[in-house]
């Protein structure tokens, strides 16, 4: 009776500080509603009035709570300290994977590789397909570029290209041109020209051409900012033209 009370008191001082209200959804359909807190090795304990259930993170297909407060005008802003924020309080609640590759970006931008990293690692932690599907995956392999983990980066792309993840499709190409056109930065005359238009049509081009109407969101902004990178290439090969017309279909 007194361990019971212990692991209440327990309980309810842990829900106050990080439950949130919501719902799981399970593998075999079953749901489960209540207010959830995240262990410390990443599954679910719901409470549901005076009793706790135990969920194991892989029996749950989704996660349903409400967004952070001004979750959209943080992604916008694009704040470090609001986006770690989400990042830690909302841990395996489904809204911390875009906030953490938004946050991502933002340290890789102002060249924080390592803490990069660290975030992208920690967001994929206990569900190693976030590697190579998903939102979380571009993201985890720009650090990975930004690190020079070249072997590491061309496993997870060749998994997301054999995923049936199209969104993940699409961004393993635009990350291929990126790889490609890195390595012409060191090389010069005709090699340079040969590896800048591989990265045309091995990544940047088949994105900015096949995804350009797609319906999902993600794959529209993945072709523009193919084409944004094709407009960058064609200008380095001198082709202005070509470089000037893509700038323009990237804006639109």
């Amino acid at each position: 009776m007194k361990k019971l009370a212990i692991m209440a008191l327990a309980t309810a001082v842990v829900s106050s500080a990080w439950a949130i209200q919501g719902k799981l959804t399970k593998k075999d359909g079953g749901e489960v509603k209540g207010d959830i807190t995240i262990t410390r090795k990443g599954d679910y304990t719901v409470k549901q009035g005076n009793a706790i259930v135990e969920v194991a993170a892989g029996d749950v297909v989704k996660v349903s709570v409400p967004p952070p407060k001004d979750y959209k005008a943080i992604l916008e802003s694009r704040d470090a300290a609001k986006l770690q924020k989400i990042v830690n309080d909302y841990r395996k609640l489904g809204w911390d994977l875009e906030a953490g590759s938004v946050l991502v970006d933002v340290l890789l931008e102002s060249k924080q590789v390592d803490k990069a990293y660290g975030v992208a690692a920690k967001l994929i932690e206990g569900d190693k397909r976030l590697a190579y599907t998903g939102i979380v995956a571009p993201a985890y392999w720009r650090t990975l570029l930004a690190k020079g983990d070249r072997d590491t980066l061309e496993k997870q792309l060749t998994k997301a290209q054999g995923s049936g993840d199209q969104y993940a499709y699409c961004w393993s190409l635009i990350l291929r041109g990126d790889i490609l056109h890195d390595e012409a930065k060191n090389e010069e005359g005709a090699q340079r020209e040969k590896t800048l238009r591989k990265a045309l049509t091995d990544g940047y081009l088949r994105v900015a051409l096949l995804f350009r109407e797609d319906a999902d969101d993600g794959c529209r902004l993945a072709s523009r900012q193919a084409m944004e990178r094709c407009s960058r290439v064609f200008e380095e090969l001198g082709n202005n033209v070509y470089a000037e017309f893509l700038k323009a279909e990237a804006a639109k």
